[in-house]
C-alpha cells in the first residue's frame, strides 16, 4: 500500500534574482531548479547548513541517518564526483560515535571546510569539529588529521563556526555543568588546539537566567568581536537573545548595550511570549542580522511569526529598520520560523525559513535596508514535494540564490 512519512532529504534550490520575475526557479540546474539526494539507506536525511564555494561548487552539511554527512555539488546541481573521489564520490559520511550529526560549516580562505556539529559517545554528546581539504580529503594539519571530539561539561553540542581575520577558529553551541545549559564558545589556533589566549582556557561559557542558554549561530565583525545568538529562559521566558565576546573571550558589556541591566547581551524580544534566533548575518557596516521566531502573545505552533531583528553595533535596537511598524525589527505572519539569512552586496537582506498550511512550505523573502519588503522580488513558496522546509540560505557570485533544506517524499510498502 501506499504510505507517506516525513522524510526529510538533501535539496538545494537554485532561485534566479536576474530574471523578469524574481526568485524564479533556475532551471538550469539540474534541469528543474532543485536536486534531491538519499545518501546510505536512511529515510532520514536532513541538510543543515549551506556554503558556496569560489570556484560556485556548492556545499551542504547534515545527517544521514546516525550518521553526519557533508556533500559537494557542481554549478549545475550534480553531485561532484571529484569531492572524496576515492571513498564516496560527491559526498562524506561521518560517523564517530553512536549518533553524529553535523550543523555548520566554514570555508577559510584556502578553501579548507571545517564542519562542527556533535558526536555521541556513552550516552553523552561531544562537540564536534572536522576540518577537510578543497577535495574531501581530510585535513593532517589539523589535530593531525583526527576528528576533535571535546568533553565540554557533561554535554556539549556546536552549532556554528566562523573563522577570525588572523585564522583562528570560533565555535558556538552549549555545553552543561551541574544540570544547567551554557551558551559556549572556544576558539582553536589553526592546527586544531584550544587557543588558551582566549578566556585563558580557549572557551567560555554563559548562563544568562537560571536555567539555559544555547548559542545556534555565530559570526565574527571586523575586529574580531564575536556574536552568538540563540535563546535563553529568562524569568520563565524562552528569549531570543543576542551576545557580543571581546576578542579574549569576556562579555563585551563596555560596548555593546552597556546601559542595559544586562550588559554584553540584548533580548529584543522580550515583551513578548516567547521567541528564539537561529541565524545570524552581518552587513557590511557590522550591524547585526538575527534571525528566528516569535510567540507573540499565545503559545503554541500556529501563532509563531517569521522574524528578523536588526541591531546596531553598540548592542541596541536599530530603530531605523522597520521603523514604521515595530523599530528594530519584524515580526511576519508569512511564515513562522526564519531559519537563516544573507546580506547582498546592495545591502539588502535575503532570508529562509518555512511556513506552515496543510504541509510545510518552504519560502524566501527579501527585505531591502530598512526593512520594508522588496516588492520586486517574489516570496517562493517551494513546494517541490509534500512537505518543504528550507534551512540555509547563501549568495553566489553571478547574485543567483540557493538553498537548502528538507523535503518529504512518498515511498510505497
Amino acid at each position: 500500500m501506499k504510505k507517506i512519512i516525513s522524510t526529510a532529504i538533501f535539496y538545494v534550490c537554485y532561485c534566479a534574482t536576474i530574471l523578469s520575475n524574481p526568485a524564479s526557479l533556475d532551471t538550469s540546474f539540474n534541469h528543474n531548479g532543485s536536486t534531491t539526494n538519499f545518501f546510505g539507506s536512511y529515510t532520514i536525511n536532513q541538510a543543515q547548513t549551506l556554503k558556496v564555494k569560489n570556484n560556485g561548487k556548492i556545499l551542504t552539511a547534515g545527517y544521514s541517518g546516525d550518521n553526519g554527512v557533508l556533500v559537494q555539488y557542481n554549478n549545475d546541481g550534480t553531485l561532484d564526483h571529484l569531492f572524496n573521489a576515492s571513498k564516496t564520490p560527491g559526498y562524506i559520511i561521518v560517523n564517530t560515535g553512536t549518533q553524529t550529526a553535523l550543523y555548520d560549516l566554514k570555508l577559510q580562505d584556502d578553501n579548507k571546510i571545517i564542519v562542527v556539529g556533535y558526536t555521541t559517545k556513552n550516552n553523552m554528546d561531544y562537540a564536534l569539529i572536522i576540518r577537510y581539504n578543497f577535495d574531501g580529503s581530510i585535513d593532517t594539519s589539523f589535530n593531525s588529521g583526527n576528528p576533535i571530539v571535546a568533553p565540554f561539561g557533561n554535554n556539549s553540542q556546536l552549532y556554528g563556526v566562523a573563522v577570525q581575520t588572523d585564522g583562528k577558529i570560533v565555535v558556538s553551541g552549549w555545553a552543561s555543568y551541574a544540570g544547567l545549559t551554557n551558551a559556549l564558545v572556544a576558539r582553536y589556533t589553526t592546527n586544531g588546539t584550544l587557543d588558551t589566549t582566549f578566556n585563558t582556557i580557549g572557551y567560555t561559557t554563559t548562563l544568562i537566567g537560571t536555567v539555559f542558554t544555547k548559542a545556534r549561530a555565530i559570526a565574527v565583525q571586523n575586529d574580531n568581536k564575536i556574536v552568538i545568538a540563540g535563546q535563553a529562559e529568562i524569568d520563565s521566558v524562552q528569549q531570543f537573545i543576542v551576545l557580543r565576546y571581546l576578542e579574549n573571550g569576556i562579555l563585551d558589556t563596555t560596548s555593546f548595550n552597556s546601559s542595559d541591566t544586562n550588559p554584553g547581551s540584548i533580548y529584543p524580544l522580550s515583551n513578548y511570549l516567547s521567541s528564539t534566533a537561529h541565524g545570524l548575518a552581518l552587513q557590511r557596516d557590522q550591524k547585526i542580522i538575527a534571525v528566528g521566531s516569535t510567540n507573540q502573545d499565545l503559545p503554541g505552533f500556529d501563532n509563531q511569526s517569521y522574524t528578523i531583528v536588526r541591531i546596531n553595533t553598540d548592542g541596541t535596537l536599530d530603530d531605523s529598520f522597520n521603523a514604521d511598524d515595530t523599530p528594530g525589527f519584524i515580526l511576519s505572519d508569512a511564515g513562522l520560523q526564519a531559519s537563516s539569512a544573507t546580506v547582498q552586496s546592495n545591502g539588502q537582506i535575503i532570508t529562509c525559513g518555512f511556513n506552515y498550511s496543510n504541509n510545510y512550505l518552504a519560502i524566501i523573502a527579501r527585505y531591502n535596508n530598512d526593512g520594508s519588503i522588496d516588492p520586486t522580488f517574489n516570496f517562493v513558496i517551494n513546494d517541490l514535494q509534500s512537505n518543504t522546509l528550507s534551512n540555509a540560505i547563501a549568495i553566489q557570485a553571478d547574485g543567483k540564490i540557493v538553498v537548502s533544506g528538507t523535503v518529504s517524499t512518498h515511498y510505497s510498502a
